[in-house]
């Protein structure tokens, strides 16, 4: 019965060993795997997100990321290979106790056999001596010898079932031993491919660091270039800085140059109306003129017409009588035309003048004209060009942003 009830302690704990292996195989080597993995693909997938501008303590991201990776990676394979290395010696000892505690069995199994057969002769013994003995006696001893032969039979039959079940017991231990076996014969694969990983990665490492050798180079031009057009934008400021000055002036002189030409353009028409004035003017007198030719002394009504048109004037001469002969009134005529050309020779002169101040004006209004035009452009290109320059120097102060905080 001892034996049996051993043998069921070591079935029971060699399924709770069993039971706890899977679990710490299920928990922590299944999830480490699918976390290295997951690992890779979120690495790879960062390193396309990176910017190439991007360092630590002058390394790049990528050798960094490698270089964590494959430590990670020799970490937990030298983790997994001790594990399974302490699973295995732990079965092994498991292994020896339980051979050790079937040979107890089996000891106990001949000690309970011997035991019998020394009951056996006892009881012979007994029978033997029952014939000299007392009846009562016999009886006792035979109860006696029932009750041990009984309580030897039930610990026979424990020990019997406590040998099947660590018969059971070495069995699964032995399908365990196979499966680590199978098992690390698989690690020892997967380490022999990470191995030729490892030696492709120093490849890459090589690789990674002339690209780096490249990078530094390529670094260094950047940082002459970025500090060429932290320059250009200081000049580009003080130039925009310039440019708002002059464009301020420049707007000052437009306003000048627009109230000149509205003086320019009152001007001008005050020109033009003394011009109409003097053009009928002169239409006048030049009527006045054709009248004057027609006249004659043949005919008293013509002359008497003529003077009606000749503007009453006092004409005297030294004995202070008054013009009446057609020889004075010839005389009166003459002198009335020499004013008439006189005053027609002042009058085109004036228009002449006129004219020409008209055109000097137009040409000052056209040039004013195409200075505002000009102006305008200016400005307009001015305004571009600025719009243009502060956009850069916008760009350049956020590329400054992001180098520092990159570093």
């Amino acid at each position: 019965v001892s034996i049996t009830s051993s043998f069921k302690e070591l079935m029971a704990f060699g399924e709770m060993a069993a039971s706890k292996i899977l679990e710490i195989y299920t928990d922590l080597i299944c999830p480490a795997v699918s976390l290295i993995m997951k690992i890779t693909n979120q690495v790879m997938s960062s390193l396309s997100d990176l910017l190439p501008d991007s360092d630590l303590y002058g390394c790049s991201w990528e050798v960094v990321i490698f270089t964590a990776l494959l430590g990670f990676s020799t970490v937990l394979l030298f983790t997994c290979r001790t594990v399974r290395s302490i699973k295995s010696r732990c079965y092994a000892g498991r292994e020896k106790k339980l051979g050790a505690k079937f040979s107890e069995a089996v000891n106990g199994k001949s000690e309970v056999l011997q035991k019998l057969s020394v009951v056996q002769k006892q009881y012979e013994d007994v029978q033997q001596s029952l014939l000299d003995s007392s009846h009562q006696r016999l009886v006792t001893e035979i109860a006696e010898q029932k009750t041990f032969q009984e309580k030897l039979q039930k610990s026979n039959c424990d020990f019997e079932e406590k040998i099947l079940k660590l018969e059971k017991e070495v069995e699964e231990e032995k399908a365990l031993g196979m499966e680590l076996e199978t098992e690390i014969a698989n690690v020892n694969e997967k380490i022999k491919t990470l191995e030729d990983d490892l030696k492709k990665g120093k490849s890459q490492k090589e690789e990674i660091r002339t690209t780096m050798k490249v990078f530094e180079i390529n670094q260094g031009r950047l940082e002459t270039s970025f500090q060429d057009a932290i320059e250009e934008t200081s000049h580009l400021q003080e130039s925009i800085k310039q440019l708002s000055k002059e464009a301020e002036g420049w707007e000052e002189r437009f306003s000048e140059l627009a109230e000149n030409s509205k003086m320019l353009t009152s001007s001008v028409d005050a020109m033009h109306e003394d011009m109409n004035n003097k053009q009928i003017q002169i239409k006048s007198l030049i009527d006045n003129l054709l009248k004057i030719k027609d006249w004659g002394p043949e005919t008293d009504e013509g002359d008497e017409a003529e003077d009606i048109s000749i503007p009453n004037l006092k004409w005297d001469f030294e004995n202070g009588e008054p013009l009446a002969d057609p020889q004075k009134r010839t005389i009166k005529k003459l002198i009335y035309a020499a004013m008439l050309n006189a005053s027609l020779r002042s009058i085109e002169s004036e228009k002449k003048q006129l004219y020409d101040n008209l055109s000097d004006e137009m040409k000052v209004k056209e040039q004013l004209l195409e200075c505002i035009n000009n102006l305008q452009n200016t400005k307009q290109s001015m305004l571009s060009e600025k719009v243009q320059l502060e956009g850069e120097v916008e760009n350049m102060k956020q590329k400054k942003k992001k180098k520092k905080k990159k570093k």
